[in-house]
């Protein structure tokens, strides 16, 4: 017989009262896990795998309180596991961290309502970190309501198959924990169901004697800390036990004395992957005679250890309640836990697309650097200052764009652009402004923007093909030119190829004037570029190597997006009557020549020197979104267009 769970929990209720009622019945919570694990090995990951993509070489802060801290920790583990610096923390010590510009931050929360979370997603937004995303099973909360405004956050929000979880958000947990592993646990492959999964550990030892004593030690290693943190937090917040964490060596500086001197009153809780099988057992070993134990074991890779415990940690924590007659799933809470629970950290006014403040503008200079190196802040403030001036001051009668990632999204890569967009350039070139595109692509970019605007429009578009190598008019079907490569450029890209350490971890596309390199297999366009540096810096020729967010471009001395300038001036267009706008205005960034150019600005990472090129879009926005902020700012007037910039405050 099919057992409705909402009706069943909706007696037990009405039965038990409201007045004592928080949470729901831990039973019920387990009968549900199945279709939980299910749900998350088969939901959509979205735009988490482009998260995940793109801080797979950066540092990652993963933020979570009460249950959420244990997936936050497994996350870092699996980022670390990736190669990568990860660290667990809390909102409140998010207050703490170094500048955020150089990491990638996700927040987890269930319910996404919490004054923690909503604290730790405001200062992640206003330290623009590198990348963020937000993991939450509540698509209506105000956490995914504030992240939906961003398009820079990449925003998870569903709700699973338990319609409510119970105090300790056990369902949300696993969820959490399935999602983590697929993101960030590479291909090792997941058990297909949760009973699979629950025969991925087992326990051993006198459970009911350990779970019954008032305080554990709970032993971990690396792979299965973030099952312990969860054991922990199940302990604590349902009141059922007081737990140490300490890892299996750690335990060995002296944590022993607890156990010497209250071992009455102490249980241990193992948990054994096989990276510490042989540490585990001898201490183990020693502990028999001394106090009860309990084996939490698992042959899981350690990519999943913690994963495959989490049925064992469920069922200690049922086991402990009923010693107790204590419901984890409503375990009640006291008058002076809800009033700590809603206190209410000081957040700033928040507004959507305000203008940035002048700190914030001078932050995304030199955040990128140690700014103890930039004592004379005050002077870097009123650089950022006379540069909108100047950007307000000139009369634009040309556009100069980068196009991927300012005017192309990765969601609009192989199709139209947005219409957001193409409304503000037929704008723009109603007004009769002359538009260039300065683009690493080639004949895709031309056909993508034939696709997306009136046709009548094409002649005022100017495209700078493979970074300005060859520059036509978007009505040239005959642009770029293929034509005959050099031969020593032919060269130059066999080297690459055929080098020791590039050789199977990228592919080089030769074009007349241009080298794309892209990466194959799982490494950064940094490492990249310094590699491709290295192989072009002994070849004996004259080139730039650029890097976009995709690709590294290796270039001969003389190209560059600079050329649609100078093609503009050849139509009577001045330089100081021409706006550039692109993402990537750091150095190797494939845009850092076009936006030396006075007047221009970043729609992402600004150049790291004073002179020009400054990010002054609101907080939060990048690339497109930040590009159409722009976009907007720009108003007709006698013989242009004005740049209507708020001034710096």
């Amino acid at each position: 017989m099919r057992v409705n769970h909402n009706l069943l929990f909706a007696v037990y209720v009405a039965s038990d009262g409201w007045d004592r009622y928080l949470g729901k019945p831990f039973r019920l919570e387990m009968e549900v896990l199945g279709a939980t694990y299910k749900w998350a090995i088969d939901a959509e990951l979205g735009t988490l795998t482009e998260f995940s993509d793109r801080c797979r070489w950066r540092g990652l802060f993963a933020v979570g309180s009460g249950g959420s801290f244990s997936v936050a920790t497994y996350a870092a583990f699996l980022q670390q596991r990736r190669g990568s610096q990860g660290v667990a923390i809390t909102p409140l010590e998010l207050t703490a961290a170094p500048p955020l510009r150089r990491y990638a931050v996700i927040l987890y929360s269930a319910g996404g309502n919490n004054s923690d979370v909503l604290r730790g997603y405001h200062l992640a937004l206003e330290a623009e970190a590198e990348s963020m995303a937000v993991v939450c099973l509540r698509p209506g909360s105000k956490l995914t309501q504030l992240a939906s405004n961003y398009e820079s956050f990449h925003l998870w929000a569903q709700a699973g198959p338990a319609s409510r979880d119970g105090f300790l958000a056990t369902n949300g947990l696993l969820a959490f924990f399935v999602l983590t592993s697929r993101l960030f646990g590479g291909d090792e492959a997941l058990p297909t169901t949760y009973d699979a999964l629950t025969g991925a550990s087992s326990i051993k030892g006198p459970i009911e004697s350990v779970v019954g004593k008032e305080h554990l030690v709970v032993l971990y290693s690396s792979s299965t800390k973030a099952a312990a943190v969860d054991l922990e937090s199940k302990m604590s917040e349902a009141g059922l036990a007081s737990v140490q964490l300490t890892d299996f060596r750690n335990f060995a500086h002296g944590r022993h004395n607890w156990i010497a001197k209250k071992r009455s009153q102490t249980g241990v809780v193992a948990f054994v992957a096989d990276e510490a099988e042989d540490i585990a057992t001898r201490t183990l070993r020693e502990l028999r005679g001394v106090c009860d134990a309990v084996t939490i074991r698992t042959t899981a890779d350690d990519r999943l250890a913690s994963l495959a415990c989490l049925p064992s940690t469920f069922e200690l924590t049922r086991i402990a309640g009923e010693l107790r007659n204590i419901d984890p799933g409503r375990p009640g809470v006291p008058e002076f836990g809800r009033r700590i629970y809603h206190l209410r950290s000081k957040l700033k006014p928040w507004i959507v697309g305000a203008p940035p403040p002048l700190n914030s503008i001078v932050d995304r200079k030199i955040q990128l650097f140690d700014s103890s190196l930039f004592p004379g802040v005050e002077k870097w403030k009123e650089a950022a200052k006379g540069s909108a001036t100047d950007l307000r001051r000139a009369i634009y009668k040309a556009i100069v764009f980068d196009f991927d990632n300012t005017l192309c999204g990765p969601a609009e890569r192989f199709g139209c652009l947005r219409p957001d967009v193409v409304t503000e350039l037929t704008r723009l070139a109603s007004a009769g402004l002359w538009m260039g595109i300065a683009t690493g692509r080639g004949k895709s970019v031309r056909k993508q923007l034939q696709g997306s605007l009136n046709k009548k429009y094409w002649q005022q578009f100017i495209i700078g093909y493979y970074n300005g190598s060859d520059i036509g008019s978007l009505d040239q079907d005959d642009k770029p030119d293929a034509g005959k490569v050099e031969s020593w450029l032919s060269k130059l890209g066999e080297m690459i190829g055929d080098d020791s350490i590039l050789k199977g971890l990228c592919e080089v596309t030769i074009r007349k004037q241009q080298l794309t390199v892209e990466p194959t297999k799982a490494v950064s366009t940094e490492w990249l570029w310094r590699e491709v540096l290295r192989v072009t810096s002994t070849s004996g020729h004259g080139v730039h190597v650029v890097q976009s967010t995709r690709s590294v471009d290796v270039l001969p001395l003389g190209t560059s997006k600079v050329a649609l300038l100078e093609e503009l001036s050849a139509k009577d267009v001045e330089a100081d009557s021409v706006l550039c706008i692109g993402d990537l205005g750091q150095f190797p960034g494939n845009d850092f020549h076009l936006l030396t150019h006075p007047l221009s600005v970043s729609c992402d990472k600004p150049s790291s020197t004073i002179e020009g090129c400054w990010n002054l879009a609101p907080i939060g926005f990048r690339g497109v979104q930040a590009t159409l902020y722009y976009l907007r700012k720009l108003r007709r007037t006698k013989g242009g267009m004005k740049f209507l910039l708020p001034h710096p405050r």
